[in-house]
């Protein structure tokens, strides 16, 4: 549906970016900081409520939100509550807490959609559990739920017994495959018909078993999700460095894979902003000025140097920062259009 393509986008992103937001805010507040307003979605203000000195509002636009901390964007001298007054520490912490955060919501969306829906896994039986349309099993007449008893003789126990019977035939050789259907045996030649990668198949998927997940199972598989998504991520970065164009996505195509998602059902959706909450976080962990890992890198440099750097430098690193983030956004669009 095109309200999939609409709204899925607008609730992973929105998630994510408050997520991102409320890990600033929380350190913030923490460390002692003056949390000027703390806002749920952008544009023009239809609601506000202050409390302990920040102002919460609701803006018209529902997507993202932000925080305004005291003395991020100015010295604000004085202010012993501003986050340019802070210790190096402190700030430091306040920085990286939105991608910290980011992580956190993932690792615990995996681990609810695993405790609450179990997990899968392929299963080693030598059970048929998808016969895949237009190969050489269905044309032949094997059906999901056969239990394959031999091919080409050879005895099959476990799953990996079926492609292992069929390693040493070549294109246009038959596969004799005897399978056990409703107490019956069933006799098939099969030819093996060869995929885009070089391999002979017969056309057939082992069955997947549906398990229950204990809490441990779930922050076990959700911390294995969280660092391997981790790891592709950084490999699409460094990809990207490199100027490679695959798997990066821009506005459209967020849209086109949250929409999918959601399509597919909410826990899908849940899984894909996971996805991209982790994404965004290790993003924003880039030593690029404006983004939460430059400043990182800036208030490190600060300490080594003992003094903060100018408003005229700190204006010329904003803007090096934000033509570099304008760049990626540019090459990321462009590649969502070619691939439309």
């Amino acid at each position: 549906m095109l309200i999939h393509y609409i709204l899925a986008p607008i609730f992973a992103l929105t998630v994510v970016i408050l997520c991102h937001e409320f890990g600033h805010f929380i350190l913030a507040k923490w460390t002692g900081m003056q949390v000027d307003e703390f806002s749920v979605g952008m544009g023009p203000r239809i609601a506000k409520i202050k409390w302990h000195d920040t102002v919460y509002s609701l803006r018209a636009i529902p997507i993202g939100g932000f925080n305004r901390i005291a003395g991020m964007n100015d010295d604000n001298q004085g202010n012993p509550k501003s986050f340019s007054s802070k210790s190096v520490w402190a700030r430091s912490a306040v920085v990286l807490a939105g991608a910290s955060f980011n992580v956190l919501l993932a690792f615990f969306i995996f681990a609810g959609v695993i405790f609450v829906s179990g997990y899968s896994t392929v299963s080693s039986s030598p059970v048929i559990g998808n016969v895949i349309s237009g190969m050489p099993a269905e044309q032949a007449g094997l059906q999901a739920g056969d239990r394959i008893i031999s091919v080409n003789g050879n005895p099959v126990e476990a799953w990996t017994d079926v492609s292992r019977s069929t390693s040493d035939l070549g294109e246009g050789e038959a596969a004799r495959v005897i399978v056990s259907r409703a107490g019956k045996s069933e006799e098939y030649d099969i030819m093996l018909q060869r995929s885009d990668d070089g391999r002979l198949l017969l056309g057939i998927a082992p069955s997947i078993e549906k398990h229950t997940a204990s809490l441990s199972d779930a922050v076990s598989m959700a911390s294995k999700y969280c660092i391997n998504v981790l790891k592709m991520t950084g490999q699409g970065i460094y990809a990207m460095i490199g100027g490679s164009t695959e798997g990066i996505a821009g506005p459209i195509g967020i849209a086109k894979m949250s929409g999918a998602a959601a399509s597919a059902g909410f826990g899908a959706l849940l899984l894909f902003t996971a996805v991209l909450s982790l994404n965004i976080g290790l993003l924003n962990l880039l030593p690029i000025p404006i983004l939460d890992g430059g400043l990182f890198v800036q208030i490190l440099a600060e300490s080594v140097i003992g003094h903060k750097v100018s408003q005229k430098t700190g204006y010329y690193i904003q803007t090096l920062g934000l033509s570099i983030i304008l760049m990626i956004f540019i090459f990321a669009l462009a590649n969502d259009v070619s691939n439309f």
